[in-house]
Order: structure tokens, then sequence, then C-alpha cells
């Protein structure tokens, strides 16, 4: 009964912390001018491949979070109390680090890092997951 109210209580705050990454990330690409812009020099040549690279680096946190969201409702990963803590904490991080990078609307290119750190490993727990069921 106790493994029960843990999974109850997981899987709400799993859910809300994938979704505050996905929203911040749209929010990020409507103000992805701000962000780029406000860094780089006044004239700048390669202002379109950063644009470019913005584009890329939130468009992959926000796949990766879909696709772990799918395997989540799929019920791959939805019960396992391991892989929902470990979401928890990798998307908490990202969410804490996201909310800095919107608000001091600096360093686009972590969001690269962002992916690896904190979007891709709970990915790869629930494709591990989903492979070996």
């Amino acid at each position: 009964m106790r493994s029960h109210t843990r999974i109850h209580a997981l899987l709400p705050a799993r859910f809300i912390v994938i979704v505050v990454q996905v929203a911040f990330m749209l929010a990020i690409f409507k103000r992805k001018e701000q962000h780029v812009t406000s860094h780089l020099p006044f004239i700048n040549p390669d202002l379109e491949t950063n644009f470019f690279l913005c584009d890329v680096y939130a468009g992959l946190v926000i796949a990766s979070n879909c696709l772990e969201f799918i395997l989540f409702f799929l019920g791959y990963s939805m019960f396992a109390e391991d892989i929902n803590l470990c979401s928890i904490a990798f998307h908490l991080g990202g969410d804490l680090f996201l909310c800095y990078f919107y608000v001091e609307e600096k360093f686009y290119d972590s969001l690269l890092f962002l992916f690896l750190f904190s979007s891709l490993p709970p990915l790869l727990w629930s494709l591990f997951s989903a492979v070996t069921k």
C-alpha cells in the first residue's frame, strides 16, 4: 500500500516538471530574438547561425520531452518508481536552469547542455525500460 501511495505522488510531480520545461522552451522560442541578440556584438555575421542553433537546441529539448511523454503515457515508465524519481530530479534541475536562462536572457548555447544533462538521461532510461519490457 505504501508503494502505491508513493507512485500516486510521483506521477503528478513528474508530469508537472516536464510540462514546465516544455512551457519554458516554448516561451524561449517566442523570445528567441531577444535571447540571441542580447549577448552578441552589435554587428554579427553569424546571427542566422545563432538563431538556427537556438532553434535546434530548443527543438531537441522539446522533442525529447515529447518522446518521454509518449513513453510515459504508454505505460512503459509510468509505474517505475526509480524512473519517476530520476526524471523528476533531472527535469527539476533543468527547470531551475531554464528559469535563470529565461529571466537573464543569457547562455542560449547552454540549451545543448540542458538537453544532454536534463532531458536525455530520463529519456534514455525510459527507452531502456521500454526495450527491456
